[in-house]
């Protein structure tokens, strides 16, 4: 099974970074973001526009305006970050009802259901405040084993 991230979560991830990090005393402005990154415009400019509608950035007009959070980072876990953009992690069956044997699709939306929830769960316990420390973890040569552990203590404490 792919878990598939898509570009708008990872241009999401990339502009909460950058804002947190690079910028805290103003507005951010979308194509400061995009050169910083070499992301495209418009597709950048859609994402920090959801954030805003999901209360997680503050927009601000005018001429020096732009985005700036509106949450503290420990509080915005990677799950309402992920259903900002992309909508709820839910099981799909792509089948009409009528088609296959009901019990085995019954069963096997069940299956599912369960892992998702357990990955939903993860996805609570991580915010973007870890996942950014993990980055600069890494770049001071704390290895990956290091990090995965870290993960792995996450995942047992659920």
């Amino acid at each position: 099974m792919l878990i598939h991230l898509s570009k708008s979560i990872i241009y999401a991830i990339h502009s909460l970074y950058y804002m947190s990090y690079y910028v805290k005393d103003r507005p951010v402005m979308v194509r400061e973001l995009c050169d910083a990154f070499d992301f495209p415009y418009d597709s950048v400019l859609k994402i920090l526009r959801q954030l805003s509608r999901a209360k997680i950035l503050m927009t601000h007009r005018g001429a020096k305006g732009g985005f700036t959070l509106r949450v503290n980072l420990e509080d915005l876990n990677l799950l309402i970050l992920i259903e900002a953009i992309e909508g709820p992690v839910e099981v799909m069956d792509p089948l009409p009802d009528e088609l296959g044997d009901k019990k085995l699709r019954d069963t096997t939306h069940s299956v599912f259901s369960s892992l998702v929830s357990d990955y939903k769960s993860l996805l609570k316990n991580i915010n973007c405040d870890m996942l950014f420390k993990w980055r600069g973890l890494e770049s001071q040569n704390v290895s990956k084993l290091d990090l995965d552990q870290s993960l792995s203590r996450i995942i047992e404490n659920q």
